[in-house]
């Protein structure tokens, strides 16, 4: 075997195994471990198996000493799990939410037609079930949250010395003010600070998707009241609720900007606009929104608002109608699910 494929000492099987030894710089201690034969020789088996250790290593979580906490941290990873499933199976929905309002679209037939909207339904249905799935988890971990803390206190006040656990992120308190909504806004509108108080007051679904829309906004739960509001306020001049709005962004994206946004997506964003919704939206109002614009969750809610504003009243301010409408382009005079059930959270 060639020296150049000598590294400290010991031999390696290939040229594999000695680029990646070099570009890892493996220590002699790691390499006495790699060597299991004592041969001197490193095998691609021992290098791939050496890998896969480390890589189990660092992957490893650190729990509290405490067994009180630590089955607490499990009870709330497994929970955080679990959202993750609710989030990749609404994202498959989504996407086969979107294909089938395409095809409502484009179908010929109202028979076609009925069968694709009783479809569109039964995926809104299966998405609104992950969407309260994914509340009891959260609910569930704002509990486990809480107990841990008060086990904290507990140790605290007894002066015994325990691991902490650092608080969840989506259990504490949104602190950004207002304005963080109006620097992605359009400049145009002015945020009317207060305006939204009777959207911070919803509960439920609505509660959570409030939050989320926050999030989404990189702002408070009052600023994101705020700006749904100020939007309904400014744009239909009150005519459309802004429960309504959040209602609808709730079924439509669950108040994840990035929910079911892929590069081929056609419908993007919290309203999951898409770019006929744009165009339609820029030569009713003479806005210039781009298609690009859905990316920014304040833009795409603005957008949102307007879509509504012209489906109320091009239907002769019905508002079930219009939500029919927003879901899949026009009202036959048949009000959908989809808009009884967004209906049905206001």
């Amino acid at each position: 075997m060639s020296d150049e494929l000598n590294v400290n000492g010991y031999i390696c099987a290939s040229n594999k195994v000695y680029d990646s030894l070099k570009s890892e710089n493996i220590s002699k201690d790691n390499l006495a471990k790699l060597d299991k034969n004592s041969d001197n020789k490193i095998s691609e088996d021992e290098l791939v198996e050496f890998d896969d250790k480390e890589e189990e290593s660092a992957s490893k979580k650190t729990y509290s000493d405490n067994p009180q906490i630590a089955s607490l941290e499990l009870q709330y990873e497994k929970e955080q799990e679990d959202i993750v499933k609710y989030q990749k199976r609404i994202a498959d929905l989504m996407v086969l939410k979107n294909k089938t309002r395409v095809n409502v679209a484009s179908a010929s037939k109202n028979e076609t037609k009925e069968a694709l909207m009783s479809k569109l339904d039964n995926i809104q249905g299966e998405i609104d079930e992950y969407n309260t799935k994914i509340i009891s988890s959260l609910n569930n971990m704002g509990t486990i949250s809480a107990n841990i803390k008060n086990i904290q206190t507990q140790i605290e006040n007894t002066k015994t010395s325990y691991t902490a656990i650092q608080a969840n992120s989506n259990a504490s308190t949104a602190s950004t003010s207002t304005n963080a909504v109006s620097n992605t806004a359009s400049a145009s509108l002015n945020v009317q600070t207060g305006t939204g108080q009777e959207l911070m007051n919803v509960t439920g679904d609505l509660s959570i998707c409030l939050d989320r829309v926050a999030e989404s906004l990189n702002t408070s739960r009052q600023g994101a009241a705020d700006y749904i509001t100020t939007l309904c306020n400014t744009i239909s001049n009150g005519e459309i609720n802004p429960k309504v709005i959040l209602s609808q962004i709730f079924s439509e994206s669950s108040g994840i900007q990035s929910c079911s946004t892929t590069a081929t997506s056609k419908f993007v964003g919290l309203g999951q606009m898409s770019a006929v919704a744009v165009e339609e939206i820029n030569r009713q109002f003479g806005t210039n929104f781009t298609f690009s614009d859905m990316d920014n969750a304040a833009k795409n809610l603005e957008a949102m608002v307007y879509l509504m504003t012209y489906q109320y009243r091009r239907y002769d301010n019905n508002i079930a109608a219009a939500i029919t409408a927003y879901n899949v382009g026009h009202y036959s005079g048949t009000v959908n699910n989809y808009a009884k059930k967004i209906l049905s959270r206001v």
